[in-house]
């Protein structure tokens, strides 16, 4: 079962974005047209930004949703080549992994992944270390 780092709301976020629809991203994640609805709801709310036009075919993104989407696709890919390395580590053999982030990442969505990562992964052992953002990146 492939694990997604992304939070609910940013995954019914790009299905929508990708379908154009809430009934057929709902379909696709095989959840409620509603549960759909009401995430895209607290997501707008918890930015303070509208991120769709609703429109009578379809939803349509906004400027702010333009930007999200753009952010959003390049996490998720970042974030689908980490699980990719990692289990490619576990495979491997490999027990061990340090993981580098910035104190605000690693206190908002860290513990989520990591969570995640570790039900799926209880071999691997899941270090983070936690720097500022100029020795994240020499850290990696």
């Amino acid at each position: 079962m492939p694990i997604s780092l992304l939070s609910l709301p940013v995954r019914y976020f790009l299905e929508v974005a990708r379908t154009g629809s809430v009934n057929q991203a709902a379909q696709r994640l095989h959840v409620a047209a509603s549960a759909v609805s009401r995430q895209l709801g607290k997501l707008e709310d918890s930015l303070g930004v509208v991120l769709f036009e609703r429109q009578a075919r379809g939803m349509a993104l906004t400027e702010a949703g333009t930007h999200l989407l753009a952010h959003a696709n390049a996490h998720d890919a970042q974030a689908t080549e980490l699980v990719d390395q990692l289990q490619g580590l576990s495979a491997q053999g490999a027990v061990r992994v340090r993981v580098a982030c910035t104190e605000g990442f690693a206190a908002t969505f860290m513990p989520l992944v990591m969570s995640s990562f570790r039900q799926a992964h209880p071999q691997v052992q899941l270090q983070l270390q936690v720097a500022v953002p100029q020795e994240v990146s020499a850290l990696v």
